[in-house]
């Protein structure tokens, strides 16, 4: 087994017994590899009835090569998206609004939007 380093669980799940398990102490182990990280600056997300499934991409003209991929429950799905949610309203507490702008080569941006300086989304 690869040497892992340890580290608490947060506690910052809106998910009340998750919550609980972490001040309990519960250690998560992480291997060097998951330590890491893989970086992506792109998404793609698909769901069935009983899955949603995350595709972590590095895009990189011309090519792109999924770097991590993560499947969750419905459930586990929605409390991510409120975890997020509050992560990033704290994040622009401390440091500033995060403006986001259309990729060039989104197929659904429309033509004048991508001319359009950067957009804030709240």
């Amino acid at each position: 087994m690869a040497d892992t380093t340890q580290t608490q669980a947060p506690g910052s799940q809106s998910d009340t017994d998750v919550a609980n398990d972490a001040q309990q102490g519960i250690q998560l182990s992480v291997s060097p590899e998951v330590q890491r990280g893989a970086f992506a600056n792109q998404t793609l997300i698909a769901n069935t009835p009983e899955e949603f499934v995350l595709d972590f991409i590095f895009a990189s003209a011309p090519t792109a090569s999924i770097t991590s991929r993560v499947i969750l429950t419905p459930a586990h799905a929605k409390r991510l998206v409120a975890a997020l949610h509050n992560n990033i309203q704290e994040y622009e507490r401390t440091f500033g609004k995060i403006n986001i702008t259309a990729p060039a080569n989104d197929a659904n941006a429309k033509k004048e939007d991508a001319k359009k300086p950067e957009q804030t989304i709240n």
